[in-house]
């Protein structure tokens, strides 16, 4: 009877194995030549299975694959069974535009935390995507961006003064030689971005900058994203109830969980929290803010989720940009003299920078931060969207419903039908002149969109380059920038030309050497303000697990 009962258990075993067999061979074939997107190339493997682009946000590289994809097969590539990504800029635009039957796609399912609650950024119901949009964009217009700005300059004489009081090596004394020994600026532009958040978002200060003990949350949001990269790619493991998501990268579970905790943290925190007079920070306008439609605001738990995701958006992508930043202007003299010259010439002191016109005269600096941002947009892979019932039209393709659409930013802003040299870090190329007219700038600018565009742009845009310019300004007046002689020069550097950068969900990660020194004032060159100090600050990036060889820009 054993033996009959462990026969028909094997009989039952082949049967679902061959049924298997024959289902992945009939999806196979379908998905091959029968789907409706069986006639755009691709990866054959990104033509069968969600799988392939989830490994590719895996080992942080889907950036460059999708770039690779491009070269291989053109404007339009099947990036899954369901899955087109466009390198066009009249694409990006037909998906990402007003107006367009699209609408966000499974992927953002991946950003939902514990509570499930919808933010701006996931939210794919365009009705409730525009109440949510119309209620955040109050805490971040032009006035509610000049309230914040004290905070981010206090913030970032903090990260000055602890960059030049000694040689980067926790407790170490006074800087006695002089140059200091390398500092990480990659982690310090994380330690800058999630102090500037925690204190513009709640009013709550962590200190990261001078306090080793709270570091780790850094590297948990990095852990977080990259599994947010990847589950993104394979929504469907949030179905049915299983739970299944939460298999997927055990370390980025865990990251989360322990954020989480720290978020709720910083809510409750901020909530017995009474705010100076005149004192405002995003937590409070958003309190006070209603939707001019309905005359509502947002719920606690809508306002806690959103507040919540703006520390962990906003702080990896400004920290990825100005690594970007910082790497590009070390290995670019002449253009770092040339911005530095500016910067010194313009504002008589550091506390006289501020985001007003002063700065907006400051042509290349804006140039600089422009060609950063293309270099390694915060965003660098493809934000999906779904295209709805009834099809689309992108760029002269009819896609049809149902279809998954993205643009991989990073590859539309390194595209060389719209920019010359797209390797080439040159901040030129923003700057009218009789070589590069209005008309070429304007074929840059329609495919230049590190924040996306249309309804669903980065609401933080204007805190975010806020935070960039400031920061670069203020470092600059501070500061000066060169890789040092001998091997630490070329950390991280895939050749004389490039370095070495990777991806997760939402922004290019770099890491970077920093060495600082103190001079009197009599040593500086021109132009520079008499409470300023040179720091010489190599940013050659440091090799990481999943960095892909590839060149990401020419020096000088």
């Amino acid at each position: 009877m054993a033996l009959l009962d462990s026969l028909r258990l094997l009989q039952v075993v082949v049967l679902l194995l061959a049924i298997s067999f024959v289902y992945l061979v009939y999806i196979s074939i379908y998905r091959l030549f029968f789907h409706p997107l069986a006639k755009y190339p691709g990866p054959l493997l990104a033509k069968l299975t969600t799988w392939y682009s989830a490994y590719h946000n895996y080992v942080n590289d889907v950036h460059i694959d999708i770039l690779r994809c491009h070269a291989v097969y053109g404007d339009f590539v099947r990036y899954g069974p369901d899955r087109l990504v466009v390198n066009s800029a009249n694409g990006f635009h037909d998906i990402y535009g007003h107006a367009k039957n699209i609408a966000k796609s499974k992927a953002y399912w991946a950003l939902l935390g514990k509570e499930e609650e919808w933010s701006v950024l996931t939210a794919w119901d365009k009705t409730v995507h525009g109440r949510k949009r119309r209620v955040i964009a109050q805490g971040f217009t032009e006035a509610a961006v000049r309230g914040y700005e004290p905070v981010i300059k206090e913030n970032i004489a903090i990260l000055c003064k602890r960059l030049l009081a000694s040689d980067g090596r926790e407790g170490a004394p006074e800087a006695s030689s002089a140059w200091s020994l390398p500092l990480d600026m990659s982690k310090f532009a994380n330690y800058l971005s999630f102090d500037i958040m925690t204190d513009v978002v709640f009013s709550v200060k962590r200190h990261l900058i001078e306090n080793p003990d709270y570091r780790w949350i850094t590297s948990c949001i990095e852990r977080m994203m990259n599994r947010i990269g990847v589950v993104s790619m394979v929504p469907w493991t949030r179905w049915w109830g299983l739970g299944l998501h939460w298999a997927i990268k055990p370390d980025g579970v865990r990251a989360y969980l322990r954020f989480h905790d720290e978020a709720v943290y910083f809510a409750k925190a901020r909530m017995k929290q009474q705010l100076p007079e005149g004192r405002k920070d995003v937590y409070q306008n958003l309190l006070n803010a209603k939707d001019a439609q309905t005359g509502e605001g947002l719920p606690l738990p809508e306002l806690l989720a959103e507040t919540g995701l703006l520390i962990v958006a906003g702080s990896d992508t400004t920290s990825s940009a100005l690594a970007g930043i910082f790497f590009y202007l070390s290995h670019n003299p002449s253009v770092y003299a040339k911005v530095a010259h500016e910067v010194r010439t313009t504002f008589p002191s550091v506390s006289s920078i501020n985001h007003g016109p002063e700065l907006r005269s400051c042509v290349y600096l804006y140039a600089v931060v422009n060609e950063c941002l293309r270099m390694c947009p915060p965003v660098s892979a493809a934000p999906w969207r779904v295209v709805l019932k009834g099809g689309q039209r992108i760029d002269g393709h009819d896609i049809p419903e149902g279809t998954e659409v993205g643009t991989g930013l990073y590859s539309l802003m390194h595209n060389p039908a719209y920019f010359a040299e797209p390797f080439k870090f040159n901040p030129d190329r923003w700057i009218e002149t009789e070589t590069n007219p209005a008309a070429n700038i304007e074929i840059q600018r329609r495919a230049f969109v590190p924040f996306l565009s249309g309804a669903r742009m980065c609401a933080a845009k204007n805190l975010a380059m806020a935070e960039l310019l400031i920061t670069t300004a203020q470092v600059l007046y501070t500061m000066d920038f060169k890789v040092p002689d001998g091997p630490g020069g070329k950390v991280g550097q895939v050749s004389e030309k490039g370095r070495k950068l990777k991806t997760g969900a939402v922004g290019l990660k770099t890491t970077g050497l920093v060495e600082v020194s103190k001079s009197p004032h009599d040593d500086l060159v021109d132009g520079i303000g008499p409470d300023a100090y040179w720091a010489l600050v190599n940013l050659g990036s440091i090799l990481q697990k999943g960095l892909v060889n590839q060149e990401f820009g020419e020096l000088d």
